[in-house]
């Protein structure tokens, strides 16, 4: 396991196109969905995959042509909360046709008051 920086550096792209799995973090928020994705604030439509994801797409295709294997990704959503929310279930439409789009698969974990008061 290797936990990389998000910045565009040599080292992090070579530890990406290393990797079986990748687990990028993603708070529930369109402020951070913005690293994924552009989506249109009115419609929620993907507008375009964001250089965070054109540049794992990039390490996906290095490794298929040097291993021919594929990096599988999961972006981990982060502190869900309990309340059935229009936020969440945004996230949820727009996540569901970006794992379409960029072949990723999502999921999450909730918000506990231990994540807290362990911090």
């Amino acid at each position: 396991m290797i936990d990389t920086p998000g910045h565009n550096l040599y080292l992090a792209r070579k530890a990406h196109s290393c990797a079986d799995t990748l687990l990028t973090p993603l708070n529930d928020s369109f402020v951070d969905l913005d690293v994924i994705a552009k989506v249109a604030s009115d419609t929620l439509e993907i507008i375009r995959p964001s250089h965070y994801a054109e540049w794992v797409w990039e390490e996906k295709k290095s490794k298929a042509l040097r291993e021919k294997k594929s990096i599988d990704w999961i972006i981990l959503r982060n502190r869900l909360t309990n309340i059935n929310a229009k936020n969440k279930e945004n996230m949820e439409k727009v996540l569901t046709n970006l794992a379409k789009e960029l072949a990723l698969d999502f999921l999450g974990f909730g918000e506990r008051v231990i994540f807290r008061e362990l911090f």
